[in-house]
């Protein structure tokens, strides 16, 4: 018998890896993207969120990292605190040294930002507090007193046509809407168009997105929602009034009717102190009385607080189109949807003012 050959002994083989899928890839594919996007709106993606092109923004000395991005995001000058701070983690940036102002740029991204503080020289500051006033007349001799400005340069500024010109939406009546009431730091020693500059940006920065997608679902423009902002708070000082209010004003102006507002004819007539309004009133013309004039007077006829701006965004949207002071001490209204209502309301009222003796 022949012998078998014997068979020859294969080579070992490699095991092969298996072959990645496609969902896989995929999934890694976007895993990478995601830790581009965060990468990129750490280091590069603008932070800063303010409408002007300057914005300044008081900082105590010695605030650290934590204390400075708290101040930035509650005062809504950047989106996102976390990555403020990882940045500064990554620059080595822990604390600022001086107090003041800090004069911050328009899309600015965290490493801008950080780098400017890091080397900035803050300007000196000086807070003042704008109080709400009955006649906005008063705010000149007030800024003036605060700051030391002559106030014939104040009003000399609001009156101005070709200053204002530089601002969008201002003219003499209404430059009055960027003074709102409330806390704010200024430059010591400024100049008056310093002033003016810098409440411009601060009315620029009050109007965030939200406020100016509310102003714009009621057709109107944030220096008319200011305006009417005014007129509620001379007719009521409740709070949860204010929308109600508002929104009958709306309505007469969705109607095309006159708002017929006392307030506004009470500035026209230059008594505002009145308590009681008469047809001497109502018959001052002037562009400012409502009783004559369709549509918003032409500026705010006093500078209501940033509450009061709110609660008229936030106005209530129903059937009501007159409203009445109740025949109370209450400071709140009566309000109907038909005249033959509200002359009732009216009758009312009139009789609780010859009984008080409010004449």
């Amino acid at each position: 018998m022949k012998a078998r050959k014997p068979k020859p002994k294969k080579a070992p083989t490699s095991k092969k890896r298996p072959k990645l899928g496609n969902d896989k890839k995929f999934v890694l594919f976007l895993s990478a993207l995601f830790i581009l996007f965060i990468l990129y709106h750490t280091f590069l993606g603008s932070n800063v969120n303010i409408r002007s092109e300057k914005f300044w923004i008081y900082i105590p000395a010695y605030s650290n990292t934590n204390k400075i991005s708290e101040i930035l995001a509650d005062k809504e000058v950047i989106n996102n605190s976390l990555t403020f701070k990882l940045m500064a983690y990554f620059m080595d940036f822990n604390k600022l040294e001086e107090h003041g102002l800090y004069e911050i740029g328009k899309n600015w991204n965290n490493y801008q930002l950080i780098a400017y503080l890091r080397v900035a020289k803050p300007i000196p500051a000086v807070g003042i507090n704008i109080p709400f006033f009955r006649h906005r007349g008063s705010l000149s001799a007030y800024i003036g007193k605060r700051l030391k400005i002559n106030t014939l340069e104040i009003n000399k500024l609001i009156n101005d046509t070709v200053f204002l010109k530089k601002f969008k939406g201002l003219d003499p009546h209404n430059a009055y809407c960027i003074f709102i009431p409330g806390s704010y730091y200024i430059s010591k020693n400024p100049s008056a168009k310093v002033v003016f500059e810098r409440m411009y940006s601060e009315y620029l920065h009050f109007w965030n997105e939200d406020r100016l997608e509310k102003a714009e679902d009621m057709g109107l423009s944030p220096e008319d929602v200011y305006i009417l902002s005014s007129i509620v708070y001379c007719e009521t000082k409740n709070y949860e009034e204010m929308p109600l209010v508002a929104g009958v004003y709306l309505n007469r102006l969705k109607k095309n009717m006159k708002l017929e507002s006392d307030p506004t004819a009470l500035f026209a007539s230059n008594k505002t102190s009145a308590r009681r309004v008469y047809n001497k009133h109502t018959a001052v013309k002037s562009p400012y009385n409502t009783y004559l004039n369709k549509g918003l007077p032409p500026g705010p006829i006093c500078l209501p607080p940033a509450q009061v701006v709110d609660a008229v965004l936030d106005y209530d949207d129903h059937d009501f189109i007159y409203f009445c002071a109740k025949e109370d001490s209450s400071g709140t209204h009566n309000f109907a949807a038909s005249y033959e209502e509200h002359k009732i309301n009216a009758e009312n009222y009139r009789k609780y003012l010859n009984k008080k003796r409010i004449f």
